[in-house]
């Protein structure tokens, strides 16, 4: 059943960066999770972005991931450390594999976040647990 919740979670995901579309507001001290361009990344454009890009971006990964309830139960610098393992998962996995066009990294972030144990949002989570 794990499996499963965890390509459910996947299938959602992958709507959810789809259909993304950056215009959030943010408070002051958020400031940092607005102007992520990198959703739709690939390798190739990925490395070079500059960190607060990559940052902003991959807020948004974990706050979908997760679901707007949960992330709004965490504090911001619980947030942004969450975004930060993921940023260096991501790197890190990305830069072992390397194909022809360069590989999405929207898997790679969901796969860092399933792999880190982040709790998935909706109440199909669970049913690995029953």
């Amino acid at each position: 059943m794990i499996k499963f919740a965890g390509w459910l979670s996947a299938a959602l995901f992958a709507l959810a960066v789809v259909a993304f579309d950056g215009s959030q507001t943010y408070a002051a001290e958020d400031s940092w999770r607005s102007g992520g361009t990198l959703h739709l990344a690939r390798q190739p454009e990925w490395m070079p972005a500059s960190h607060e890009n990559k940052l902003a971006t991959t807020s948004d990964f974990v706050v979908e991931f997760i679901g707007q309830e949960n992330a709004a139960s965490i504090s911001s610098d619980e947030l942004k450390e969450m975004s930060e393992k993921v940023i260096s998962c991501v790197e890190r996995k990305i830069q072992s594999t390397w194909v022809r066009g360069g590989l999405l990294v929207w898997p790679n972030a969901m796969y860092c976040m399933i792999t880190m144990d982040y709790p998935p949002a909706g109440s199909w989570a669970t049913l690995g647990q029953r």
